[in-house]
Order: C-alpha cells, then sequence, then structure tokens
C-alpha cells in the first residue's frame, strides 16, 4: 500500500492461459507485481530482504556450504540485453539468478569505474557476472554472447 515491494517465496502450480495457481506463500487479496520487467528502484531495500529469504529457504543436498569469512565474494552470473549505458552503470533486461531467488528482470548494476567495459553498447546480448557490495550490485565481467554485436 505504501509503494513498496518485498519479496516473498511462493509456491506455484497449474497455470491457465494468463492465471498461475499459487499455492503458499501469498494471503488472499495481497497484491502481487505480475511482470518482472520493471526496474528496482531500491536495491537497498531487495538487499536487507534477500538475506532473510535466503536464511528461511528450505537447504538441499546439494546447496553450497556458506563461504568463509576470508573467502572471495560470491559472484553471480546471468545472460541479459544491455538497456543502457552510463559512466555509472550498466542497465540489463537480464535472465533469472536462481542462486539469488530472482526471476527475469530489468535493473542496473553498477560498474567498477566509468572506463570499464568500452565496447558494451545498448542493444547487445551479454553474459556477465557481478557481486554484491555495500553500494549495490558490481559488475566483474561483461562479454558479447556468441557472435552478438
Amino acid at each position: 500500500s505504501d509503494g513498496r515491494l518485498q519479496p516473498v517465496s511462493v509456491t506455484v502450480g497449474n497455470d491457465a492461459g494468463d492465471d498461475t495457481e499459487v499455492s503458499s506463500g501469498l494471503t488472499e487479496g495481497q497484491q502481487v507485481v505480475a511482470s518482472g520487467q520493471f526496474l528496482i528502484d531500491s536495491e537497498a531495500s531487495l538487499k536487507s530482504v534477500l538475506p532473510k529469504l535466503e536464511a528461511t529457504a528450505p537447504t538441499s543436498a546439494s546447496a553450497p556450504a556458506p563461504a568463509p569469512a576470508a573467502a572471495a565474494p560470491q559472484t553471480y552470473d546471468t545472460t541479459g540485453k544491455v538497456e543502457k549505458v552510463t559512466a555509472g552503470d550498466i542497465t540489463f533486461s537480464h535472465q533469472p539468478v536462481p542462486a539469488l531467488g530472482w526471476g527475469a528482470m530489468t535493473m542496473s548494476f553498477g560498474k567498477p569505474s566509468p572506463t570499464a567495459f568500452p565496447d558494451v553498447k545498448p542493444g547487445q546480448t551479454v553474459h556477465f557476472v557481478f557481486r554484491q557490495s555495500d553500494d549495490g550490485y558490481q559488475l566483474t565481467k561483461v562479454e558479447p554472447v556468441g557472435g552478438a554485436k
């Protein structure tokens, strides 16, 4: 009601046309975002909620063990279309990032410097790697997919 988003874990059931059954995770009358193609304005809010979701998510035998405190920061990767490039960041319409529980969406990722990734242009399809930092999500690698220009 106050214009804020809160991610929640849901269990999805059957699909029928434009309707999808949600069998758990929501309550009757709760409002939801129906399209994942939006820019998250407050990454800080999302960052504060994600650890809580990860802590309550069921674990599996294939889940990696927590990294020691001295280990390198966790990186994540996905593929996406470059929407916009600025000195400070690159905006992608990207595929899901299962390790973070993210569906496909459009969002910006910080560049390590204004001159980083000089050959990246809007319209390209790229594979990119990023990590979580104190300032949001920071790119560590961006490379074209296949013969994409």
